[in-house]
């Protein structure tokens, strides 16, 4: 009756069937089977006596089976149409800070981008957009590499904002 307390105290539904085991003479104690709504979906139990009637050693056993057929026919698929994010290099020029620099990729990564920080000489393949960061605050330097724009934007809430506005127009039946 532990496993009936057990069940009640996790908030289980369940059906005692004492006429279940039917067919099933390996079994040596409890036996359930798992159903999601009316569809059997796995079963198992307590058997004991299973793997001395097979040779081995007396030996404590219980087991169960899922029945994928049933499970995969009851998964629904979803699909979410999410856009990759935007891959963006964040360049450090001479005059720059590699701390400036990490904060601002930093900040775009938690807007959601993709920003990976490097030097001010190199751009990798499959990267769409380019921060300059300077040693002077005011002004950032935003490079939309697929169409070859710069802008100059005084903070990087603004390039995010740009970056999105841009990437909304690409994306945006005309």
């Amino acid at each position: 009756m532990k496993t009936v307390a057990l069940l009640e105290e996790l908030g289980c539904r369940y059906q005692i069937d004492i006429a279940s085991g039917a067919g099933f003479e390996y079994y040596t104690g409890v036996i359930f089977q798992l159903y999601i709504g009316r569809e059997k979906i796995g079963g198992g139990g307590r058997y004991d006596a299973l793997i001395p009637s097979m040779g081995g050693g007396d030996v404590p056993a219980s087991g169960f089976a899922l029945y994928l057929d049933q499970l995969v026919k009851l998964v629904k698929p979803v699909t979410t149409a999410t856009a990759e994010p935007e891959k963006i290099l964040v360049r450090i020029k001479p005059d720059g800070t590699v701390k400036d620099a990490l904060k601002a990729a930093e900040q775009l990564r938690n807007a959601g981008f993709i920003a990976v920080v490097g030097p001010a000489n190199k751009v990798s393949a499959g990267i769409n957009w380019s921060v300059d960061v300077t040693g002077s605050r005011a002004l950032l330097t935003v490079t939309d590499l697929a169409a070859d724009r710069k802008y100059e934007v005084s903070d990087i809430d603004k390039v995010i904002a740009l970056i999105e506005r841009q990437s909304d127009d690409k994306v945006s039946p005309a």
